[in-house]
């Protein structure tokens, strides 16, 4: 839109979709936890354009976020550890991180695998720590895809997936 100035925007529900383009028409790309903070560099009707890296926009409806102060400078966050561990459903991979950040979760068959997408990100570490349980997943090192883009690779054991939760 001529004349919109890039804001920093937080998202505000529980689970917000982030869309190809300014309508519920338009593929969902991810969906976003509360507390993730993205730059809105323009909108249409009650869509904002986010920017989830150099490389990758989004579309996410106003409702979903909340304008930051003017002040607010949001720079790259670091992924400063990562462990997997056991639970009762499964394996539970956490992501240390210097705050929240947009991320998208990516499911293969062939080969069997998850990887996971963290936006505005850069990878401050390479070790992962894995606890008894885990042996069956393979997690790879993290991959700086581009500046602020990291991606991690989850090799599964075969190619029958029960799913993820975020």
């Amino acid at each position: 839109a001529p004349g919109f100035a890039s804001r920093a925007v937080v998202t505000i529900r529980g689970k917000s979709p982030v869309r190809s383009g300014p309508s519920a028409d338009y593929a969902r790309m991810m969906v976003l936890p509360p507390g993730a903070k993205l730059w809105a560099i323009g909108q249409e009707g009650s869509w904002y354009r986010v920017r989830l890296c150099d490389r990758l926009d989004g579309w996410i409806m106003t409702s979903d976020v909340r304008e930051l102060d003017s002040d607010i400078q949001l720079g790259t966050a670091r992924l400063t550890d990562m462990s997997a561990s056991a639970c009762e459903t499964g394996t539970r991979l956490i992501f240390y991180l210097t705050r929240p950040v947009a991320f998208r979760i990516r499911q293969s068959v062939l080969p069997a695998q998850l990887k996971i997408d963290l936006f505005s990100c850069a990878a401050a570490q390479e070790a992962i720590r894995q606890f008894p349980g885990t042996e069956a997943i393979r997690i790879l090192p993290p991959q700086q895809l581009a500046t602020d883009w990291v991606e991690v690779t989850l090799g599964l054991p075969d190619v029958h997936q029960a799913g993820q939760q975020a």
